[in-house]
């Protein structure tokens, strides 16, 4: 039997190869930018801005092209979490 990759672990293949072409998705952005957070212990804010910065990629681009929903909670929960922005409601699961 041979190796079989996880679906992760294939999706995170094809954002490292997309990212060697710059074939640019929101999701392929997302993985990568969560694999650099993780690699390089960054918080999703000081990830996303450092990444952008390392790979010559304009904000204005991620925020009109590669800006998944996910991406945008994530970079909120974030801010929320460490006072740059004021805390928006959330729903109540306890």
């Amino acid at each position: 039997m041979g190796y079989s990759p996880t679906q992760f672990q294939l999706e995170q293949m094809a954002a490292e190869e997309a990212l060697k072409r710059k074939q640019w998705t929101p999701e392929k952005f997302l993985l990568s930018v969560e694999k650099y957070c993780n690699d390089y212990g960054h918080n999703v804010v000081d990830g996303v801005v450092e990444f952008c910065q390392k790979h010559e990629i304009d904000f204005e681009v991620v925020n009109n092209h590669l800006m998944s929903d996910r991406l945008y909670s994530m970079i909120q929960d974030d801010a929320e979490g460490r006072g740059l922005i004021k805390r928006t409601k959330k729903l109540g699961f306890e």
